[in-house]
């Protein structure tokens, strides 16, 4: 085809002309798919390059999203219970911050993180499935000002030797005796029963239970588990009063405990699971996804 005047050609904005000659040009513009194969062996091809901008975040998203609507959005998908976001969230967070509305919306409606027993006497039970629960208790023992070695492993198999013989229960003659024990101690005790996730204990925790008649009974929930494994596993806990939540930074979704548990959260990973404490977790969360 024959060039192209050049006062013929469309200017364009925003781009510096590379050359004020005409330029001929070989073929119209089309998709690279659709470009034929060079007919004769010696015939050059030109090729073309241009910067194509990577598309930002907003671009991705699957429909436009504004500033209070992106903030919803976002906390449900860190799976936050749109029950616990009120209706005028969205004008608080704008008049007074992210930080400061999720605080006051939970502290209106997040059950009261129940603090851990500490009168002379009392019985603190932790259950769950092995190694996690018993690791759960020694450093929930140490947030106590108790000593880790001083927390009761009620286990069987090799899953007791996971704690100091001194410190093992691992029949209802032995649980008995460690009873009797630490009621003339007087102190707080800490008793982490092995409750696997297929029998919710089964006739070892209702032993311990009768044993023990201890004044909480908290259940211990690594966040990375699926609801379809915990829901059954907590329904068929003969008691619980309260569930402690670990590992949230290896989940993408750490509020979505809050959709299971028919019982306040008692701990979130080692600190009390207050309403400031979860505020503090979403919005570090929040932040991760600006960057």
């Amino acid at each position: 085809p024959p060039p192209v005047p050049a006062s013929t050609r469309p200017a364009l904005s925003g781009r510096p002309q590379a050359s004020t000659h005409p330029t001929a040009l070989p073929v119209a513009p089309r998709p690279a798919a659709a470009l034929p194969a060079a007919d004769e062996p010696g015939g050059r091809l030109a090729t073309v390059t241009r910067l194509v901008p990577a598309p930002s975040s907003t671009a991705l998203a699957p429909y436009p999203m504004s500033g209070p609507e992106e903030l919803v959005i976002r906390l449900l998908t860190l799976g936050l219970p749109d029950s616990l976001l009120g209706p005028d969230f969205t004008s608080d967070a704008a008049a007074r911050g992210v930080y400061a509305a999720l605080t006051r919306s939970l502290s209106e409606r997040l059950p009261a993180a129940p603090p851990a027993p500490t009168e002379p006497g009392d019985v603190l039970m932790l259950v769950g499935p092995g190694a996690e629960t018993f690791a759960a208790a020694r450093s929930l023992a140490s947030s106590l000002r108790l000593e880790p070695e001083a927390v009761l492993w009620a286990a069987s198999g090799a899953l007791a030797g996971l704690a100091p013989e001194a410190s093992r229960i691992t029949s209802l003659e032995t649980a008995l005796a460690r009873r009797r024990t630490s009621a003339a101690t007087g102190a707080v005790t800490v008793v982490a029963v092995d409750a696997p996730l297929r029998t919710s204990g089964g006739p070892w925790m209702e032993h311990m239970l009768s044993v023990w008649s201890p004044s909480a009974v908290w259940a211990v929930m690594d966040a990375t588990r699926k609801p379809e494994d915990l829901v059954p596993w907590l329904d068929g806990l003969p008691r619980l009063d309260a569930v402690v939540v670990e590992d949230t930074d290896s989940t993408a979704d750490p509020a979505a405990v809050l959709n299971h548990v028919p019982v306040p959260v008692a701990m979130v990973d080692g600190t009390r699971a207050t309403a400031h404490r979860w505020a503090s977790l979403l919005c570090e969360r929040l932040e991760e996804m600006e960057a």
